[in-house]
Order: structure tokens, then sequence, then C-alpha cells
């Protein structure tokens, strides 16, 4: 932080100041990351051992078939189908879904109902919790070090100017001296 350049002005021991708190303000958004990723991932697998718990699966009746999107040549198409199911308690309900799949079972297809009573084609799994849980930390720790280093450049760019400032001020002074030295000999 602090140098024995005699040269140096205060603007470039704020510079230096400043690259400190720059690389605290990252390592500190990386422990922050790591622990909100893992905070997230935790509360997924939560969300996992209550689905667990208390969804079910339904087999839903297909109501009609909606359309598809994209080209048929050899590829998987995603199909929307409006489906009807019964809740646990018997109250009938009606959605729309994507299914990559167009083989149906006697006009019907499995739903995954979860313990909040949302419907999904598919169950989550863990590894949907730990996508969730890197997600969450990998896009904290290039928040941190967006904010930190846009912050850094804009502070470099105040004492840029400053210095810059300074100089001229500085030059305007010494310069008419300079060349009446230089140009009377």
């Amino acid at each position: 932080m602090v140098d024995d350049n005699p040269m140096s002005r205060p603007c470039d021991r704020l510079r230096a100041t400043a690259r400190v708190w720059l690389v605290v303000i990252l390592l500190a958004g990386c422990v922050g990351a790591v622990f909100a990723g893992w905070a997230a991932y935790d509360q997924q697998r939560a969300i996992d051992r209550l689905d667990a718990k208390y969804g079910y699966r339904v087999d839903a009746r297909i109501v009609a078939r909606i359309s598809s999107s994209g080209a048929q040549d050899n590829a998987v198409v995603p199909h929307t189908y409006r489906l009807a199911w019964r809740d646990a308690a018997g109250r009938r309900h009606v959605g729309t879904f994507a299914s990559m799949t167009t083989s149906t079972r006697n006009g019907s297809m499995p739903l995954w109902i979860d313990h909040r009573g949302e419907a999904s084609m598919t169950r989550h799994t863990g590894r949907q919790a730990t996508a969730v849980g890197v997600l969450t930390g990998v896009s904290l720790a290039a928040g941190a070090a967006a904010v930190g280093t846009v912050a850094y450049l804009a502070f470099v760019f105040v004492l840029d100017r400053r210095r810059a400032a300074a100089w001229a001020a500085e030059w305007a002074v010494v310069e008419p001296r300079w060349r009446r030295e230089v140009l009377d000999l």
C-alpha cells in the first residue's frame, strides 16, 4: 500500500490502496458466493425431500395435442399437450405441458405433483439441486467481480483525471520559468 518512492503522489498511494480493497472485495465476494451457493443447494434439497415425502405421480389424460415446434428431421422435438388430472383431494386440474415424447399410454401421460400441488413432467433430481447451488455461487462470484472491477476502474479514472489536472497545473507554473532558462542560453 505504502511505498517509499519520493516521486509518488497521494493519488498513487490511493490507487495502491484501491487495488488492495479490490482484492478484499473479490475474496469476500467469492466466500459469500460459496456460502450462498451452499444455502441455495440446501434449500433445493429440502424442497426435494418435501417432494419425496408429499409429492405423488398421477396419470394425466391428454385433452389435446396443441403443437409441435421445430423441424421433424431425425430430431427430438418438444410437443405441447393439454392435460387433465385429479389431485389427491379429487379436484380436477387442467394444464399445458411440453414433452419430448410422442408416445402416450392409453391416451395419458405421467405427471409429477410436488408438495405445493404444482404439476410438472418430471420430478426434480439431486443434479438440479447441484445445478442451482453452482449457478447461484458462480453468478454471485461473477457479480462481485464485476462490481468490484467497475468500482475500481471508476475510482482509478477519477484519480487519473485528478493527476492529469495536477500535472497540468504544475506544468503551467514550471513551463514559463523553464522556457526562459532554456531559451535564454
